[in-house]
């Protein structure tokens, strides 16, 4: 059954693989609510922020790997892009954004977000589960969970290596893979928005 499991879930993460190659934007905008590349963009700084001092060392430890190879470029460190993102306006109306987001379902989202506290993620996605159908599918409460996971954690949700770090698969297990990949990939875009 174990074997099964995997299977289906390598499946999926390959064809999840292919559509954010195929269009990345496209496939993190129907699922968080973004229409243009620049809110995907501030939403993915937003992340990076949410994770706090701990998510520049999280960064730093993978910082090869998260931009790859930029060639005869000089590049900010973590510590540099993060205070830099903290300063961004599209960002932090972002932040304010999703605050204000967190707040109108507060009440709703009340024990997902305990669990997600305790670091109890297949609690939080129990919770999750009993939410109304209308609120799960909206992108707004997605952001919100995301965010909390973020904090929870404090990494931002990065997919560089099989099988994505904590938030990551906190993302996974409680929403699904193409959020998780979705989160992961909108963190990855404005990292390397953010680098010179």
């Amino acid at each position: 059954m174990n074997n099964f499991k995997n299977f289906l879930n390598d499946k999926e993460e390959r064809q999840v693989e292919k559509e954010i190659n195929e269009d990345a934007v496209t496939l993190i905008g129907s699922l968080l609510g973004y229409g243009t590349l620049m809110f995907i963009l501030a939403f993915g700084g937003t992340l990076v922020i949410a994770g706090g001092v701990k998510a520049v060392s999280f960064l730093r430890k993978w910082w090869a790997k998260i931009i790859k190879e930029v060639k005869g470029e000089k590049i900010k460190d973590p510590q540099k892009m993060s205070k830099d993102m903290r300063l961004d306006p599209m960002i932090r109306q972002e932040q304010s954004k999703i605050e204000n987001i967190d707040k109108k379902y507060e009440e709703d989202l009340k024990k997902v977000n305990i669990a997600i506290m305790n670091k109890d993620w297949k609690q939080a996605k129990e919770e999750f589960d009993e939410l109304d159908n209308r609120l799960k599918n909206l992108p707004d409460v997605r952001k919100v969970i995301i965010t909390e996971i973020v904090k929870s954690t404090k990494e931002p949700p990065l997919y560089v290596q099989s099988p994505g770090n904590v938030s990551y698969k906190a993302i996974k297990t409680i929403l699904s893979i193409r959020i998780a990949r979705a989160a992961a990939e909108a963190t990855k875009m404005a990292i390397e928005k953010n680098l010179k």
